[in-house]
């Protein structure tokens, strides 16, 4: 395994911070220039470098690719142990995966069989399908990979602690690559879907349909239930933990690729500023587009939106970092990134590229808010919260009281939901029965659990680093 989380991996944008002054007027240009930069090398890299060497060395796929080799295959299953010594790989086939909507990678399914080299059976128990996910190869793509340091999923399942801690609830990883210069990512991981329930279309499956033969194993309030209680156990494992940010004591393993670790130490603020601006160009583009339709765009949403942003500033943020909790979040963390195996009722939770300290309530909100019945809020997820305050302290926590805990909940959910419906409502592609649904899904979340109190002046503070919008 590629053990990514031992390089130097200081974000090049924190260097334009010393001139804070000259850096809004520079980053687009430095954006769309790194793109160019990055697709340029990986063509050398891949002509003069790669390709010849293939004659000699099994090669790993990379950005592009439609295919996995099987001698590469052969290499990466022996060198983790997955293959018995007369065991080897037949074939390699590459497949689509179902009900893939994800918008930022290019993933996919090798299917591989497998023979004996003594005219033996083949063991039953090896896995004859992996996941294989990697970034998108344009040069849009490739400087969105470096500015929104989208390779950190590499480095989170490189990471010795983090994967050890959470072994058996996130997949296991094969092969992770990750380069800043190529601005890319590729990663081998298991496959967890056999014998396992999808669990967004236990929850519904938004507005996508379920399949006509899908039975639930369980009501959607019981499968948050399970949700809450794992995300629980997960994040009482690290609560306050201080390996998680950028100034932790442990010099010797640097993880400053956890998105917001560096907001803590009072650094990454370009980077941030960044999202920020992007993320306004993309409400600019919402309004551009739906302004004239109530349907799609409701006043009161436009709104609450225009309030949130003139709120959103980064003395806000280092402000509200120093009065909250933290752990490590998924922070995508929604129903679609989850399997439920019905025989062992555990979780594994995939989709780990926007991974850092956070606020715990982050994860448990986004969840209710994305994937849950409308008619569940209030006292129903009121509830569900509560056995998520329970299971925190029943493992440990004893700084988190249940007022804050509450309070938090409320604020954080949507907080992170106007980010992502900002950037979704002027994403090109994104139907506007979906926008309609998030934003039904955000103001009944907001009426079922602030009723007639006054509302907290939101801001945007956990958000993501979108740069191809630069262009």
């Amino acid at each position: 395994k590629n053990q990514c989380c031992q390089l130097d991996n200081a974000h090049p944008l924190n260097a334009l911070e010393a001139h804070s002054n000259m850096a809004p007027s520079l980053l687009p240009g430095l954006v769309w220039l790194y793109g160019k930069w990055a697709i340029s090398w990986a063509f050398v890299r891949d002509t003069f470098i790669r390709y010849p060497l293939s004659f000699l060395l099994p090669m790993g796929p990379r950005p592009g690719a439609r295919n996995v080799s099987r001698s590469w295959m052969q290499k990466i299953l022996s060198r983790n142990g997955v293959l018995p010594s007369n065991v080897v790989v037949e074939a390699c086939q590459s497949a689509a995966l179902k009900d893939n909507r994800g918008l930022a990678s290019v993933t996919g399914k090798v299917l591989v069989t497998y023979k004996t080299t003594d005219g033996s059976p083949v063991p039953d128990t090896l896995p004859g399908s992996f996941i294989v996910k990697m970034s998108a190869s344009t040069a849009e793509h490739r400087s969105t990979v470096m500015f929104a340091q989208r390779y950190r999923e590499s480095w989170f399942y490189s990471d010795p602690w983090l994967t050890a801690t959470m072994k058996g609830s996130i997949p296991t990883m094969y092969y992770a690559h990750a380069s800043r210069l190529a601005g890319e990512y590729v990663m081998l991981l298991s496959d967890n879907s056999t014998n396992a329930v999808p669990v967004n279309f236990v929850m519904g499956n938004q507005i996508w349909g379920l399949p006509e033969d899908f039975t639930p194993p369980c009501t959607d309030l019981e499968m948050m239930a399970t949700m809450y209680k794992f995300v629980a156990r997960q994040h009482a494992k690290f609560w306050r933990a201080p390996q998680l940010l950028a100034t932790s004591v442990d010099k010797a393993v640097s993880r400053n690729w956890l998105r917001g670790a560096d907001w803590y130490a009072n650094s990454g603020r370009a980077v941030w500023e960044l999202s920020m601006r992007v993320t306004r160009s993309y409400w600019a583009k919402a309004k551009e587009n739906f302004g004239d339709s109530d349907d799609v765009l409701s006043q009161r949403m436009v709104d609450l939106m225009e309030s949130t942003l003139e709120n959103t500033t980064w003395e806000v943020l280092q402000a509200h970092l120093k009065a909250t909790p933290f752990t490590l979040c998924h922070a995508d963390f929604h129903a679609a990134n989850m399997f439920y195996h019905p025989d062992t009722q555990a979780l594994t939770v995939f989709d780990w590229s926007e991974v850092g300290p956070y606020e715990p309530c982050l994860d448990v909100a986004q969840t209710i808010i994305s994937d849950m019945d409308s008619k569940h809020f209030g006292e129903e997820t009121t509830n569900l919260l509560r056995l998520y305050w329970d299971e925190l302290c029943a493992n440990g926590v004893t700084d988190y009281s249940w007022n804050q805990c509450l309070a938090d909940f409320k604020r954080v959910g949507v907080e992170k939901w106007l980010w992502v419906f900002a950037v979704m409502a002027g994403w090109k592609g994104i139907p506007p029965p979906l926008i309609q649904y998030f934003e039904k899904q955000i103001l009944a979340f907001i009426d079922a659990h602030y009723g007639d109190e006054p509302l907290p002046p939101f801001s945007m503070k956990i958000i993501g680093v979108l740069a191809n919008t630069c262009y």
